[in-house]
């Protein structure tokens, strides 16, 4: 079922989607089905769903499962819940130092906090550490336009959009426009 549910997503039927990591779940809990639902709980605005899902999924995975830590992280800051998004980034880093990943995720906190300089750090240390992903390109993309070098953001944006896959390319424009306006 977890596989399914990943082609699913692919395939953007996040109802199917969901159905399938609940039913994964219910034959063999496993931590990645349990983050892959809590990432659709956000999407649909189901907070606490996804905070139990996320807290399950580090109960079942505790030193295996920074990806949760981080969406966790990024749910707890969205929720003003700053010294427990803190302390998620913090225990993520311990268990991945150097995962891409974890740096677009702080990135993407700080930007939100309006840290423009440290979150356009990350956004670069992102890039670095994996530069295929489009998901950097457009965090510093929107990094570079907030502190005013929209050249640079442009070209960012232009990297992240040379490097999606073709359905991510419209919301990436959007995101474009809406932070070059």
């Amino acid at each position: 079922y977890r596989e399914r549910g990943m082609c699913r997503l692919q395939v953007d039927d996040v109802d199917g989607a969901y159905e399938d990591f609940t039913s994964s779940i219910r034959r063999a809990p496993d931590a990645d089905s349990y983050v892959q639902r809590a990432g659709i709980s956000i999407r649909w605005h189901r907070t606490q769903e996804a905070r139990r899902d996320l807290d399950r999924a580090i109960e079942l995975s505790p030193a295996g499962c920074p990806g949760a830590l981080l969406l966790r992280a990024s749910l707890f800051d969205r929720l003003g819940e700053r010294e427990a998004a803190d302390a998620d980034l913090a225990a993520a880093f311990r268990l991945e130092p150097d995962s891409g990943h974890a740096f677009r995720i702080r990135a993407s906190i700080l930007f939100d906090r309006g840290d423009i300089p440290p979150a356009t750090a990350d956004a670069r240390r992102s890039l670095e550490l994996a530069a295929d992903n489009p998901l950097s390109w457009v965090m510093l993309g929107k990094c570079l336009a907030a502190a005013g070098d929209r050249e640079g953001a442009g070209t960012a944006f232009a990297e992240a959009i040379h490097r999606a896959p073709e359905h991510d390319r419209g919301w990436i424009e959007r995101v474009r426009a809406e932070s070059l306006r």
